[in-house]
């Protein structure tokens, strides 16, 4: 039965349940206690009938949205006609549950219609992203041109699957391909865009329904691109498990898998683009050609594109002639494309606070230090010594990274409590590096490991201040041992996969190895630090007069020479 049926059905009987229980006969005049209901209750009734009306319109049988409207309203009259008696009546939370179920299916309903859109974004709107913007263009130019494809056998891809970590503008890419089609073809292309959660119901059958309303809605619309985030969430793997639960999401996969089979491309030609980060989570069945013939990795912008997307962002704004988008795109390596607008939208309010029209570095240099490092601990206060402690650990820290580690150059060194950190030395990375060699670990290990021996060359007593360098250390040689094959007992060996379930002996081994690399970086730190112990002394000395140094003036101090900026030519 049509669920709408079904509903007036069900209202019209709650209603009929409702008479008898106040023994209100067929020939009474409820007509006339109907009206004077709605006409004392007319505000409410008339913001009622506004949101139903709005609802209704994507109903096509009047007659069935008018009898969907009578079973509301007769429930709705019915409710505040009696308000004092139903109170006792067995039928109260029933007829509530039905308004409530009413209300939501017709909004539901009115929900997919609402998110059809003819984008007018472009790929000229997407910063970077190349490789996938080059990996699309024959799906335009098949619907540009299909004869030509037609009369060389070749058939358009029914799906398309994105992966990659959020925030890197796969919404906003599947979105430009809907634009790209309505700028270069004489089509129009309509983009609907949901979440999987939205198919979720605690309803047996309801998330199978709203799948098939989704793709009776495309095929309407076609040619049509379908983008679903979050897509593992109606295609997980199925398994054998007799729950509900697993038979529920079962049926998931069969109804997605259908409706992915049922419609015809040349007839109505719809492009399902799903978005996920957990790949290895969708049944295999989604991922075979057919279904979804490709699938492009959305990254994190890479240096040149980051500097693109800064480009981007701070052109809506007023920046400062001072503003080094080069050194900026150095110093947020790892941001993704929602991160380093979101660095700009925070830089532009650092700068309203400080009444000034324009963005200008020291304004991003804020926002970048309250987003990476954490907001200043203006009300905290340290003794001297403490101070001189924290100076001498982050003194520690430059000297691994200045003479060990020479991949990073220093952005500045300060000993300014911010977040959970009494002080920091915060390097940039001079090189955009996508491998590393067994050297490169272990000179970030020593680099993690000077500050604590920093602190005991000038006599410090050990303290937890090293705790979070030590975690990353032994993170750092865990991974070589356990992930890259880079130990001595254990060499090209990868237990990564297995890492729960090892023997006690291997577990023991690995243990060992991790031990062995730590304590051969900790004698290469011990001697590091001893070489440059007055090169440390003098670091620490500037920070007890400064708080907070930057890095030409670390350079200037060790007599070093400073590294080369990377320019872009944007």
């Amino acid at each position: 039965m049509n669920s709408h049926k079904k509903f007036t059905l069900q209202c019209l009987l709650i209603s009929s349940l409702c008479m008898q229980q106040f023994e209100l006969q067929a020939n009474s005049d409820v007509s006339a206690n109907l009206l004077n209901v709605i006409e004392q209750n007319s505000k409410i009734y008339e913001k009622l009938n506004e949101t139903l009306c709005k609802q209704l319109k994507s109903i096509d049988d009047q007659k069935q949205a008018a009898l969907i409207m009578c079973g509301l309203l007769t429930a709705y009259s019915l409710y505040f006609l009696y308000t004092e008696h139903i109170k006792k009546s067995p039928y109260l939370d029933l007829l509530q549950t039905l308004i409530n179920i009413g209300t939501k299916e017709l909004q539901e309903t009115k929900e997919l219609q609402e998110i059809k859109e003819n984008t007018k974004i472009t790929f000229a709107d997407v910063a970077g992203l190349d490789e996938a913007k080059e990996s699309v263009q024959d799906i335009i130019e098949y619907l540009k041109n299909p004869t030509k494809f037609k009369d060389m056998g070749a058939r358009i891809p029914k799906g398309l699957l994105m992966t990659g970590e959020p925030g890197n503008g796969k919404t906003l890419f599947a979105r430009a391909i809907a634009g790209e089609i309505n700028a270069s073809c004489d089509v129009t292309c309509s983009f609907i865009a949901v979440k999987a959660s939205d198919f979720t119901s605690k309803w047996a059958g309801e998330s199978q329904r709203k799948i098939k309303k989704l793709f009776e809605t495309a095929r309407e619309q076609a040619p049509c691109i379908i983008f679903i985030d979050e897509i593992d969430a109606i295609a997980q793997k199925r398994t054998g498990h007799t729950d509900s639960l697993s038979q529920e999401n079962n049926r998931d996969v069969i109804t997605f898998l259908s409706e992915m089979d049922g419609f015809d491309q040349e007839k109505n030609p719809i492009i399902v683009i799903g978005a996920t980060n957990r790949i290895e989570a969708l049944d295999p069945a989604i991922l075979r050609p057919g279904r979804f013939d490709r699938i492009i990795t959305i990254n994190k912008p890479y240096m040149k594109d980051r500097a693109h997307l800064l480009s981007i962002a701070l052109a809506k704004t007023c920046a400062g002639q001072d503003v080094n988008i080069e050194s900026l795109a150095q110093a947020t390596r790892g941001f993704s494309g929602a991160e380093l607008a979101n660095l700009v939208n925070e830089a532009i309010i650092v700068a309203i606070k400080d009444n000034s029209t324009t963005v200008c570095m020291k304004h991003i240099e804020t926002a970048y230090d309250n987003i990476t490092l954490g907001c200043e601990n203006k009300g905290i206060y340290q003794s001297k010594e403490n101070l001189w402690t924290t100076a001498v650990h982050e003194a520690g820290h430059l000297i691994g990274f200045l003479f060990q580690d020479k991949t990073v150059g220093v952005r500045k060194v300060s000993i300014t409590p911010r977040g959970n950190t009494l002080g920091v030395a915060h390097m940039l990375p001079l090189t955009e590096s996508y491998s590393y060699t067994k050297s490169d670990m272990e000179n970030q290990i020593i680099a993690l490991l000077a500050g604590r021996c920093a602190e005991e060359a000038f006599g410090f007593e050990l303290s937890n201040g090293a705790s979070n360098d030590l975690q990353r250390a032994q993170q750092i040689a865990y991974s070589m041992v356990v992930d890259y094959g880079m130990s001595d007992t254990l060499r090209d060996m990868s237990y990564n996969e297995y890492s729960g379930q090892l023997p006690n002996d291997i577990s023991t081994k690995i243990h060992h190895e991790v031990q062995a690399i730590i304590e051969r970086c900790r004698k290469k730190t011990t001697e590091l630090i001893t070489e440059h112990i007055n090169d440390i002394k003098n670091i620490a000395e500037l920070l007890m007069e400064k708080k907070t140094i930057l890095g030409h003036e670390i350079y200037t101090l060790l007599h070093l020479a400073q590294p080369e900026e990377i320019s872009f030519n944007l």
